[in-house]
Protein backbone atom coordinates (compact mmCIF):
# COMPACT_ATOMS: atom_id res chain seq x y z
CA UNK A 1 0.00 0.00 0.00
CA UNK A 2 1.05 3.69 -0.42
CA UNK A 3 0.53 6.94 1.02
CA UNK A 4 -2.45 7.63 -2.46
CA UNK A 5 -4.26 4.77 -0.83
CA UNK A 6 -4.19 6.54 2.81
CA UNK A 7 -5.29 9.61 1.25
CA UNK A 8 -7.65 7.83 -0.95
CA UNK A 9 -9.04 5.96 2.26
CA UNK A 10 -9.46 8.93 4.65
CA UNK A 11 -10.95 11.12 1.87
CA UNK A 12 -13.25 8.85 0.11
CA UNK A 13 -14.60 7.39 3.35
CA UNK A 14 -13.53 9.27 6.06
CA UNK A 15 -13.43 13.33 6.89
CA UNK A 16 -10.37 14.34 6.03
CA UNK A 17 -6.45 13.10 7.59
CA UNK A 18 -5.82 13.92 11.55
CA UNK A 19 -2.31 14.65 12.06
CA UNK A 20 -0.23 11.79 11.76
CA UNK A 21 -2.62 9.75 10.45
CA UNK A 22 -1.52 9.38 6.60
CA UNK A 23 1.91 6.97 7.37
CA UNK A 24 -0.46 4.74 9.84
CA UNK A 25 -2.94 4.22 7.95
CA UNK A 26 -1.07 3.68 4.30
CA UNK A 27 0.32 0.38 6.37
CA UNK A 28 -3.04 -1.10 5.79
CA UNK A 29 -5.73 1.59 4.21
CA UNK A 30 -8.54 -1.46 3.92
CA UNK A 31 -7.92 -2.51 7.33
CA UNK A 32 -8.37 0.77 8.94
CA UNK A 33 -11.76 1.07 7.70
CA UNK A 34 -13.03 -2.61 8.21
CA UNK A 35 -11.83 -1.81 11.64
CA UNK A 36 -14.38 0.57 12.14
CA UNK A 37 -16.96 -0.88 10.51
CA UNK A 38 -16.32 -3.96 12.78
CA UNK A 39 -16.15 -1.67 15.75
CA UNK A 40 -19.14 -0.61 18.40
CA UNK A 41 -20.21 2.64 18.34
CA UNK A 42 -21.06 4.82 21.05
CA UNK A 43 -22.23 8.68 21.15
CA UNK A 44 -20.03 10.81 20.76
CA UNK A 45 -19.44 12.82 24.57
CA UNK A 46 -19.81 16.37 22.52
CA UNK A 47 -23.62 14.73 22.13
CA UNK A 48 -24.62 12.74 24.95
CA UNK A 49 -25.35 15.83 27.32
CA UNK A 50 -27.86 17.39 24.76
CA UNK A 51 -31.83 17.29 26.05
CA UNK A 52 -33.61 14.56 23.94
CA UNK A 53 -36.47 15.39 21.89
CA UNK A 54 -39.25 14.10 24.36
CA UNK A 55 -37.47 16.77 26.99
CA UNK A 56 -36.95 19.13 24.27
CA UNK A 57 -40.92 18.86 23.53
CA UNK A 58 -42.27 19.26 27.45
CA UNK A 59 -40.03 22.15 27.95
CA UNK A 60 -41.70 23.72 25.07
CA UNK A 61 -41.00 24.69 21.49
CA UNK A 62 -39.52 28.05 22.55
CA UNK A 63 -37.04 26.03 24.56
CA UNK A 64 -35.20 25.31 21.39
CA UNK A 65 -36.97 27.54 18.50
CA UNK A 66 -34.46 30.30 18.49
CA UNK A 67 -31.78 29.91 16.37
CA UNK A 68 -29.23 30.18 19.48
CA UNK A 69 -30.19 26.93 20.43
CA UNK A 70 -29.74 25.18 16.93
CA UNK A 71 -26.36 26.83 16.65
CA UNK A 72 -25.18 25.33 19.78
CA UNK A 73 -26.55 21.75 18.87
CA UNK A 74 -25.04 22.28 15.53
CA UNK A 75 -21.61 23.14 17.21
CA UNK A 76 -21.60 19.96 19.80
CA UNK A 77 -22.20 17.82 16.26
CA UNK A 78 -19.14 19.56 14.36
CA UNK A 79 -17.15 18.84 17.20
CA UNK A 80 -18.18 15.31 17.36
CA UNK A 81 -17.11 15.09 13.43
CA UNK A 82 -13.65 16.84 13.94
CA UNK A 83 -12.77 14.58 17.53
CA UNK A 84 -13.65 11.77 16.26
CA UNK A 85 -11.68 8.47 15.99
CA UNK A 86 -14.24 6.40 13.66
CA UNK A 87 -14.53 9.15 10.40
CA UNK A 88 -15.55 6.68 8.73
CA UNK A 89 -19.06 6.28 10.76
CA UNK A 90 -18.87 10.00 10.83
CA UNK A 91 -19.21 10.31 7.63
CA UNK A 92 -21.65 7.10 7.67
CA UNK A 93 -23.61 9.44 10.12
CA UNK A 94 -24.14 12.41 7.48
CA UNK A 95 -25.13 9.68 4.45
CA UNK A 96 -28.35 8.87 6.48
CA UNK A 97 -29.13 12.23 7.61
CA UNK A 98 -29.04 13.75 4.44
CA UNK A 99 -30.74 10.67 2.78
CA UNK A 100 -33.89 11.31 5.74
CA UNK A 101 -33.64 14.94 5.37
CA UNK A 102 -35.46 16.98 8.06
CA UNK A 103 -35.42 20.70 7.30
CA UNK A 104 -34.89 23.43 9.90
CA UNK A 105 -36.58 26.30 7.40
CA UNK A 106 -40.25 24.52 9.23
CA UNK A 107 -39.43 26.28 12.30
CA UNK A 108 -41.72 23.55 14.36
CA UNK A 109 -38.53 21.20 13.32
CA UNK A 110 -35.96 23.65 14.54
CA UNK A 111 -35.14 22.39 18.02
CA UNK A 112 -35.55 18.43 17.27
CA UNK A 113 -33.28 18.96 13.53
CA UNK A 114 -30.11 17.69 15.79
CA UNK A 115 -31.68 15.71 18.53
CA UNK A 116 -33.42 13.69 15.18
CA UNK A 117 -29.83 12.75 13.76
CA UNK A 118 -28.73 11.76 17.34
CA UNK A 119 -32.12 9.35 18.46
CA UNK A 120 -32.86 8.78 14.87
CA UNK A 121 -29.70 7.86 12.61
CA UNK A 122 -26.58 7.41 15.17
CA UNK A 123 -27.90 4.33 17.04
CA UNK A 124 -28.25 2.62 13.58
CA UNK A 125 -25.54 3.34 11.89
CA UNK A 126 -23.95 0.19 12.14
CA UNK A 127 -27.34 -1.85 12.31
CA UNK A 128 -30.69 -2.61 10.21
CA UNK A 129 -31.51 -0.48 7.52
CA UNK A 130 -35.61 -1.37 8.48
CA UNK A 131 -34.88 -0.28 12.53
CA UNK A 132 -33.23 3.18 11.09
CA UNK A 133 -36.34 4.35 8.62
CA UNK A 134 -38.80 3.13 11.56
CA UNK A 135 -36.92 5.27 14.15
CA UNK A 136 -36.74 8.44 11.49
CA UNK A 137 -40.31 7.92 9.95
CA UNK A 138 -41.57 7.94 13.86
CA UNK A 139 -39.05 10.71 15.34
CA UNK A 140 -41.09 14.67 15.92
CA UNK A 141 -38.76 15.90 13.71
CA UNK A 142 -40.09 14.24 10.18
CA UNK A 143 -43.75 13.87 11.36
CA UNK A 144 -43.28 17.84 11.92
CA UNK A 145 -41.32 18.47 8.73
CA UNK A 146 -43.48 16.47 6.51
CA UNK A 147 -46.73 17.62 8.60
CA UNK A 148 -48.03 14.14 9.26
CA UNK A 149 -49.42 15.24 12.68
CA UNK A 150 -52.01 16.64 11.15
CA UNK A 151 -52.99 14.15 8.86
CA UNK A 152 -56.43 12.33 9.41
CA UNK A 153 -58.07 9.29 8.17
CA UNK A 154 -61.77 10.63 5.84
CA UNK A 155 -63.50 7.90 7.69
CA UNK A 156 -61.74 8.47 11.31
CA UNK A 157 -63.48 8.67 14.44
CA UNK A 158 -61.94 12.34 14.30
CA UNK A 159 -62.12 12.52 10.49
CA UNK A 160 -60.04 15.46 8.93
CA UNK A 161 -58.14 16.01 5.49
CA UNK A 162 -55.38 13.41 4.75
CA UNK A 163 -51.77 14.31 4.30
CA UNK A 164 -49.53 12.57 1.69
CA UNK A 165 -46.59 14.15 2.19
CA UNK A 166 -44.62 11.56 4.52
CA UNK A 167 -46.00 8.43 2.67
CA UNK A 168 -45.16 9.94 -0.41
CA UNK A 169 -40.94 11.14 0.72
CA UNK A 170 -41.21 7.67 2.22
CA UNK A 171 -41.29 5.96 -1.29
CA UNK A 172 -39.81 8.29 -3.53
CA UNK A 173 -36.75 9.35 -1.70
CA UNK A 174 -36.18 7.01 1.06
CA UNK A 175 -36.73 3.78 -0.26
CA UNK A 176 -38.11 2.25 -3.45
CA UNK A 177 -37.30 5.94 -5.60
CA UNK A 178 -38.73 7.45 -7.68
CA UNK A 179 -39.13 4.27 -10.32
CA UNK A 180 -39.58 1.59 -7.69
CA UNK A 181 -43.19 0.58 -9.11
CA UNK A 182 -45.23 2.26 -7.15
CA UNK A 183 -48.45 3.98 -7.96
CA UNK A 184 -50.71 7.19 -7.25
CA UNK A 185 -52.91 4.86 -5.04
CA UNK A 186 -50.12 3.30 -3.54
CA UNK A 187 -48.91 6.54 -2.07
CA UNK A 188 -52.83 7.29 -0.67
CA UNK A 189 -53.26 3.51 0.88
CA UNK A 190 -50.04 4.41 2.39
CA UNK A 191 -50.48 7.44 3.44
CA UNK A 192 -54.19 6.36 5.17
CA UNK A 193 -52.00 3.51 7.13
CA UNK A 194 -49.99 6.51 8.11
CA UNK A 195 -52.76 8.46 9.32
CA UNK A 196 -52.75 8.63 13.57
CA UNK A 197 -48.72 8.57 13.62
CA UNK A 198 -48.04 11.67 15.57
CA UNK A 199 -45.89 13.67 17.89
CA UNK A 200 -46.70 13.58 22.34
CA UNK A 201 -48.44 16.99 22.69
CA UNK A 202 -46.59 20.11 22.69
CA UNK A 203 -46.41 22.55 25.48
CA UNK A 204 -46.31 25.37 22.45
CA UNK A 205 -48.59 27.37 20.46
CA UNK A 206 -48.55 24.45 17.93
CA UNK A 207 -50.24 22.45 20.35
CA UNK A 208 -53.52 23.03 18.90
CA UNK A 209 -52.48 21.29 16.19
CA UNK A 210 -52.08 17.99 17.57
CA UNK A 211 -55.35 16.30 19.48
CA UNK A 212 -55.56 14.09 22.49
CA UNK A 213 -56.41 11.31 23.05
CA UNK A 214 -52.68 9.21 21.86
CA UNK A 215 -51.05 6.16 22.93
CA UNK A 216 -47.63 6.43 23.19
CA UNK A 217 -45.52 3.86 21.71
CA UNK A 218 -41.71 4.18 23.40
CA UNK A 219 -40.05 1.63 21.36
CA UNK A 220 -40.82 3.73 18.06
CA UNK A 221 -39.14 6.86 18.91
CA UNK A 222 -38.58 9.26 21.52
CA UNK A 223 -42.02 11.81 21.67
CA UNK A 224 -43.62 9.51 19.18
CA UNK A 225 -47.83 8.85 19.67
CA UNK A 226 -50.38 7.10 18.10
CA UNK A 227 -53.89 9.47 17.79
CA UNK A 228 -56.31 6.00 17.01
CA UNK A 229 -58.95 8.87 16.36
CA UNK A 230 -57.48 9.93 13.40
CA UNK A 231 -56.22 6.78 12.17
CA UNK A 232 -57.88 5.41 9.45
CA UNK A 233 -60.46 2.57 9.47
CA UNK A 234 -60.48 -0.84 6.98
CA UNK A 235 -58.24 -2.58 5.34
CA UNK A 236 -55.89 -0.94 2.92
CA UNK A 237 -54.42 -2.27 -0.55
CA UNK A 238 -50.58 -1.32 -0.63
CA UNK A 239 -48.23 -2.49 -3.49
CA UNK A 240 -50.51 -5.37 -4.19
CA UNK A 241 -50.58 -6.39 -1.01
CA UNK A 242 -53.99 -6.17 1.48
CA UNK A 243 -53.20 -5.17 4.94
CA UNK A 244 -55.67 -6.10 7.67
CA UNK A 245 -56.78 -2.95 10.15
CA UNK A 246 -54.22 -2.50 12.60
CA UNK A 247 -53.73 0.72 13.87
CA UNK A 248 -50.25 1.77 14.11
CA UNK A 249 -49.03 -1.79 13.45
CA UNK A 250 -50.31 -0.98 9.82
CA UNK A 251 -47.75 1.66 8.64
CA UNK A 252 -44.85 -0.29 10.68
CA UNK A 253 -45.64 -3.31 8.83
CA UNK A 254 -45.12 -1.79 5.02
CA UNK A 255 -42.65 0.08 6.38
CA UNK A 256 -40.82 -3.09 7.12
CA UNK A 257 -41.72 -4.69 3.68
CA UNK A 258 -40.36 -1.26 1.64
CA UNK A 259 -37.80 -1.80 3.68
CA UNK A 260 -36.58 -5.54 2.40
CA UNK A 261 -38.37 -4.72 -1.03
CA UNK A 262 -35.70 -5.65 -3.97
CA UNK A 263 -36.46 -2.35 -5.15
CA UNK A 264 -35.20 -0.36 -2.18
CA UNK A 265 -32.19 -2.50 -1.78
CA UNK A 266 -31.20 -0.73 -5.51
CA UNK A 267 -32.01 2.40 -4.35
CA UNK A 268 -30.15 2.50 -1.81
CA UNK A 269 -27.42 0.56 -2.69
CA UNK A 270 -26.72 2.92 -5.88
CA UNK A 271 -26.93 6.08 -3.57
CA UNK A 272 -24.59 4.76 -0.99
CA UNK A 273 -22.00 3.87 -4.54
CA UNK A 274 -22.14 7.55 -5.62
CA UNK A 275 -22.03 8.80 -2.38
CA UNK A 276 -18.66 6.94 -1.60
CA UNK A 277 -17.24 5.92 -5.32
CA UNK A 278 -18.69 7.71 -7.95
CA UNK A 279 -21.10 9.71 -9.43
CA UNK A 280 -21.95 7.15 -12.12
CA UNK A 281 -20.78 3.90 -10.41
CA UNK A 282 -20.81 0.35 -12.69
CA UNK A 283 -23.47 -1.50 -11.78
Amino acid sequence: MSLHDAVIAVNRFGLGPSRGDLRKIAQDPRGWLHTQSDSTYDLPPDLSKLPSSRNILRMGLQYGADQKFFRKQSGQRLLAAVNTTSPYIERLVWFWSNHFAVSVLRRPVLPYAEAFEREAIRPHVLGKFEDMLLAAIGHPAMQLYLDNHISSGPHAPRRGNLNENLAREILELHTLGIDGGYTPKDIREFALMLTGWDVEVMKTEYASTVKLPRERIDRKSPAFAFDKDRHEPGPKWFLGKVYKDAGVWEAERALRTIAAHPATQIFVSEKLARHFISDEPSK
